[in-house]
């Protein structure tokens, strides 16, 4: 840049393919900033800071973490069965095995997927010079997260040897019941602050006064479906089931907005810089609290 304008530029990328050899098991994450200062002239400049990021995650379907969970399967049931059907060329798995069920739900037992992308910004306009020891600050930050999970459970047959047949028959599954889970949310937030500062020095008398108002708004908003009983069981759609009746809370949303208002006011005095005196009011108001209790003054 130069004595004007200067200007930063970062990207980013990460990707990590996960610790398990099979299913989907994988993060990838990209992400930018940009901070820009202009100095318009000698009384005004404006400061941009802007942020981006997006995120692909996908994982087993399958509880990781507790008992009868991947790990937990991995490393303390003992291995005493074959995981496939001898000749299956390993696409049918053994009944009764951890290890069985534990690959067949990572290779085939469906997935969990989330896509993410977050914005963050910070807006500030500064104003100097407009009257001696006079500084204006004006502040916009915006927060945008939008998220959609999709999850989608698959039955698995599973095998075990029928001495009279003598051969290896299906009798189980992993995942008897199958389903599909999709999820959006969204979440909007900003505040704006504008500030006005003031300093006076009256030989050794010396004040400063800060004034202030602050609004911040907060918006989420979340949409969840799900639906088990797929008629198929390699189509993850909310369209199509076996259930007669699907209940009401396999559908539903979640949606909250706040807002909150403030004004504050700070003086300070002191002489010689040795006694010192300070007075602060501020008014706060909020829409979460009960009508004619939103506003307190501190």
């Amino acid at each position: 840049g130069n004595d004007k304008t200067q200007y930063f530029i970062g990207l980013g990328y990460v990707g990590n393919s996960g610790f398990l050899k099979y299913g989907p098991d994988a993060t990838q994450r990209y992400n930018g900033r940009l901070n820009l200062t202009t100095k318009f002239n000698k009384t005004f400049s404006l400061d941009s800071r802007l942020a981006f990021t997006q995120q692909n995650v996908q994982q087993s379907n399958a509880t990781v973490y507790g008992d009868y969970g991947l790990l937990y399967n991995l490393y303390n049931i003992r291995q005493i069965y074959p995981v496939y059907v001898p000749g299956s060329n390993n696409t049918q798995y053994v009944s009764g095995s951890g290890g069985a069920s534990t690959i067949g739900n990572l290779k085939d037992g469906g997935y969990n997927k989330s896509y993410q992308q977050l914005i963050d910004a910070t807006f500030t306009l500064k104003a100097e010079n407009l009257a001696k020891g006079l500084v204006l600050n004006l502040v916009y930050s915006p927060h945008i997260d939008q998220l959609s999970r999709n999850q989608f459970v698959r039955t698995v047959p599973t095998y075990a040897w029928d001495r009279g047949k003598q051969e290896f028959v299906q009798n189980n599954f992993i995942n008897p019941t199958n389903s599909v889970a999709k999820a959006r949310t969204k979440q909007i937030s900003y505040s704006a602050n504008a500030t006005a500062d003031y300093t006076l020095d009256l030989g050794d008398h010396h004040f400063k006064a800060l004034g202030g108002f602050q609004y911040q708004y907060y918006n989420y908003d979340n949409v969840y479906g799900r639906k088990t009983g797929l008629i198929n069981n390699n189509l993850p759609t909310l369209n199509y089931t076996t259930a007669a009746n699907l209940p009401i809370d396999f559908v539903g949303d979640n949606i909250q907005t706040n807002v909150w208002v403030s004004l504050f006011g700070r003086l300070n005095y002191d002489y010689k810089n040795k006694y010192y005196i300070e007075a602060t009011v501020r008014n706060d108001a909020s829409s979460q609290l009960a009508t004619g209790n939103k506003t307190q003054t501190f």
